[in-house]
């Protein structure tokens, strides 16, 4: 699209590299004698990896304005890996769709690493297990199966997200260098052919002269995720500590885990490799002290949960430099659940949301939004200070989503006047949670505020004001709804919209609004904006109709519970003159409605 030229230098000024990079991974160079990335002005799909030729929809632009973590950059590794990882190498069947996609999902982890982007591939970790855990809840499946009632179903995120994480636990266990020669061994030994599942692990076996039969049969083709139990208590006695794993799933088999454990000291930190195979396992570690605390380092492998039985410590342990990402997010999700202590859970917030890195910090609002945290003690005022800070700081877009929603839970001096300056700003979704929170909790200030933004030539917040406008009383937002309908692109969402604001409304404005439509039904640009107008007829009829049985219904009313000397004939008179009215409009509308 002629539109998105001056984007092009930004989206692919690293293209060439990403080249380089995926022939050193894969071992092989790139296969095609061209490759050509053509952006659409609409495709359906997003993204399609065809044979040296990958199709993007123009959404996938680099953008002056857009979220944080929205990255041209993924999709373009994501779809050029393909090239590899799907091409060069093709699944055998859909059954095996992981082969394609699990890799490309994983490369975009992959090139952040090789970039040295330390947050940004944390970032990615952080969403392949959020989306993979969040479709699980509905949906418990192995990565290889054999029926789809739907063929959408083979692109979820249990092939993308969880292959990728499966990926990254293979990498785990095997060690870098045995994971990425096999990689190079199973390119180089299936190019320009098809494969299974088996082919892969034969790859890495190949390599690593191990026997991964389990490893891939419990990843790839059980549905449960292992879940494990842990207590440990300190023998003073023995110089040791006991720990004691519980394989609490019921698959069909215990999983085996080449684990690591890191035990936290107040001088120091000690990791230790531990294999968990069994059901319940016993590990007995030397040591002259007790530790602070101990845990499993959830970054080697994510997609298992351990539940600690004694989280003594963890808040040690979220201050240390050296505790991982993944396992900050696990240990604190506990300790938090399992400490009632307010002081101390408000200390450990209060330095997720002051100093601690933009992924943690995103997390943990988003960890406390999801629980509807109420907010407590000693640290609640510098909670509000800290939020509100974020929410005015633009390094970090998507933290500063979470941070304005978890305003609503504080009623503090000022904010009001914070959510009005946020109507303003450049991030389009924060305007929304501005407008969302005003309307809420400060309904008049909303009303007055809004005013300024109805001139705005920005469709989206056009948009966003119809559709907040329908919470309010106030006829006055009568012309904006007929101003906005004339000059919109989407004039059927902003019809929709004035139809919900009128249900409310008075006869008059509704015979104003049904009029209004009569006479600029041509004006609407579109067949879908002109069904929309012609579905709101029929609904102001409805409407009209329903306040009709309403008045019926309350005059019945009156003289069934009064005796004939009690009936008040004034009020008869006055619900029958209104329904004289009704009647008169239903006529007029459905004669106009034939009409246009």
């Amino acid at each position: 699209p002629q539109a998105k030229n001056q984007y092009i230098n930004g989206t692919f000024h690293n293209t060439s590299q990403m080249v380089s990079y995926l022939e050193k991974l894969s071992g092989e160079k790139y296969p095609w004698s061209k490759y050509s990335p053509v952006y659409l002005s609409y495709f359906h799909a997003g993204a399609m990896e065809n044979t040296s030729c990958t199709f993007f929809d123009q959404s996938l632009f680099l953008k002056e304005t857009q979220s944080s973590y929205f990255c041209p950059e993924d999709y373009q590794i994501h779809e050029l890996s393909h090239q590899w990882f799907g091409n060069l190498v093709s699944c055998e069947s859909w059954v095996y769709i992981v082969l394609n996609e699990s890799f490309a999902s994983y490369c975009e982890y992959l090139w952040s690493e090789h970039q040295g982007l330390q947050g940004k591939k944390d970032k990615i970790l952080l969403s392949f297990l959020s989306l993979y855990n969040e479709e699980k809840e509905n949906n418990t499946i192995p990565i290889i199966r054999n029926h789809f009632p739907n063929p959408n179903l083979l692109f979820d995120d249990h092939t993308y997200s969880k292959g990728a994480l499966v990926l990254h636990t293979l990498r785990s266990e095997l060690g870098d260098s045995m994971f990425f020669d096999g990689i190079k061994q199973y390119i180089h030994t299936h190019k320009q052919s098809s494969v299974e599942l088996d082919h892969l692990r034969l790859s890495f076996e190949q390599i690593s002269g191990k026997d991964l039969h389990r490893f891939f049969n419990q990843w790839y083709m059980e549905k449960l995720d292992p879940v494990i139990e842990v207590s440990y208590k300190y023998k003073n006695n023995k110089s040791q500590i006991e720990i004691e794993t519980t394989q609490k799933q019921k698959s069909k088999e215990p999983f085996e885990i080449e684990s690591e454990l890191v035990i936290l000291y107040p001088e120091a930190t000690v990791r230790k490799k531990l294999v968990i195979k069994n059901q319940k396992d016993k590990f007995y570690i030397p040591s002259d002290k007790e530790p602070i605390t101990l845990f499993f380092d959830a970054e080697k492998h994510p997609l298992v949960t351990f539940q600690y039985k004694n989280t003594n410590g963890f808040d040690r342990a979220l201050k240390n430099s050296e505790t991982t990402l993944l396992s900050k997010t696990e240990l604190l999700k506990q300790f938090i659940e399992n400490n009632s202590n307010d002081s101390i859970k408000g200390d450990i917030i209060l330095r997720a949301f002051e100093g601690s890195s933009e992924n943690y910090r995103l997390f943990v609002s988003n960890y406390l939004l999801a629980r509807d945290y109420d907010f407590a003690g000693p640290y609640k005022g510098s909670h509000y200070a800290a939020l509100s800070n974020i929410v005015q700081n633009k390094e970090c877009e998507d933290c500063r989503l979470a941070a304005i929603q978890l305003l609503n839970k504080f009623r503090n001096k000022g904010k009001k006047e914070l959510l009005q300056k946020c109507l303003f700003d450049s991030n389009h979704d924060l305007v929304y949670y501005a407008m969302e929170s005003l309307v809420n909790y400060y309904p008049e200030a909303a009303w007055n505020s809004f005013q300024a933004l109805e001139s705005s030539s920005d469709e989206e917040i056009l948009q966003y004001l119809s559709y907040f406008y329908t919470f309010s009383l106030n006829d006055s937002h009568n012309q904006f709804y007929q101003r906005t309908i004339l000059t919109a692109n989407n004039q059927s969402n902003i019809i929709e919209n004035y139809l919900y604001y009128l249900s409310t409304a008075n006869d008059s404005l509704i015979q104003n609004a049904f009029d209004f439509l009569v006479q600029n039904f041509d004006q609407l640009k579109s067949k879908q904006a002109q069904n929309s107008a012609l579905q709101f007829f029929n609904n102001i009829i409805q409407l009209v109709k329903e306040k009709e049985k309403s008045i019926k219904s309350q005059i019945k009313a009156h003289k069934e519970n009064k005796s004939p000397n009690e009936i008040d004939q004034r009020f008869i008179d006055l619900k029958n003159a209104e329904l004289d009215k009704l009647q008169f409009l239903l006529e007029y509308f459905n004669e106009t409605k034939i009409k246009t």
